[in-house]
């Protein structure tokens, strides 16, 4: 809890002193900032990660498993998924299942649509429509790397403005080159969406990985940063996309380092029947921590994946 509040202080005070170099858009149609340019962390909200009172902070839905900004220490792990983009059908079929577990009894205060890169799907606008229908109240937002984002048709920025989803582009460093801000700042003007560059992204925290049992599972859970963004993912809850992402890629990527996935590990969304049970799933230890040193590491700086092992391994 210490370590926790430390961080949130301190990207509190990171997101104050920023404001100094924020830049907002106002539309001209209701003069409210539509568009603005911080150096925040998103983890500042503290509804982020909550499960309390049968409120879910956070659920993060990755559309596609592959991106086309290739990460060392990726925690998605998209430089070593194949490109696929997850069914619009079964999209749908998550987000009624999700709505029910959760709806009747509870709230979801952020949907977040995610990758890979989520622009890459060719779906895109229904998987938005879709979010908005089962999901009328919560806050839904569409991360992505930016690269594609000033190529959008005019589609996409209506059904974003139509079903009030916010665009959130990840600062990377390359990206001032490769995005046409001025195009994207038009499309808001017209469209009146709600957009948000985060704070340039400079270093990826190493996982250190194991096969064998390094830490100790309970303290390593409770003191654990990505747990703030667990992950639904074609019908099986994750508490971070750690896990996600050594069950679906990594294990599959260098079978003799697997890293144990346990069942408890994982949560079938459609053999639960409340919200009570996926909270409770939440809040439980996972036997996966034992192998993981995330976010405990020092971050290193931003480089192009070889997807060699130690990107994600301690070797």
């Amino acid at each position: 809890m210490k370590r926790r509040n430390f961080f949130k202080g301190l990207f509190g005070a990171y997101a104050a002193i920023s404001g100094y170099f924020s830049v907002k858009y106002f539309s001209e149609k209701d003069k409210k900032p539509k568009f603005e340019y911080k150096l925040n962390n998103r983890c500042d909200d503290d509804t982020i990660g909550k499960l309390d009172k049968k409120i879910i902070g956070l659920i993060g839905y990755p559309i596609v498993y592959n991106c086309n900004l290739n990460c060392a220490r990726c925690d998605h792990f998209a430089p070593i998924a194949k490109p696929y983009q997850v069914p619009f059908e079964v999209i749908k079929k998550d987000f009624k299942q999700l709505s029910k577990i959760i709806n009747k009894e509870g709230e979801l205060k952020v949907l977040w649509i995610i990758g890979g890169e989520p622009l890459l799907h060719e779906n895109l606008p229904e998987v938005l429509k879709a979010a908005r229908e089962y999901f009328p109240k919560t806050k839904i937002e569409l991360t992505t790397n930016g690269f594609l984002i000033d190529k959008q048709e005019d589609i996409f920025w209506e059904t974003c403005s139509n079903n009030n989803i916010k665009i959130i582009i990840e600062n990377y460093i390359y990206n001032e080159k490769n995005i046409d801000f001025n195009k994207i700042c038009e499309k808001l003007k017209k469209f009146h969406c709600d957009l948000k560059v985060n704070g340039p992204k400079y270093q990826f925290k190493p996982m250190d990985l194991t096969k064998e049992i390094s830490h100790d599972a309970q303290n390593r859970y409770k003191s654990c940063f990505p747990k703030l963004w667990p992950i639904l993912d074609n019908g099986k809850f994750y508490s971070c996309s750690v896990i996600n992402g050594v069950d679906k890629f990594f294990n599959k990527e260098f079978p003799s380092h697997a890293i144990p996935v346990y069942s408890e590990d994982v949560l079938d969304i459609y053999k639960i029947k409340s919200i009570d049970e996926l909270i409770a799933f939440y809040e439980k230890p996972k036997a996966f921590c034992a192998h993981c040193n995330y976010f405990i590491s020092q971050g290193k700086k931003w480089a192009p994946s070889k997807k060699e092992l130690s990107e994600w391994y301690k070797v």
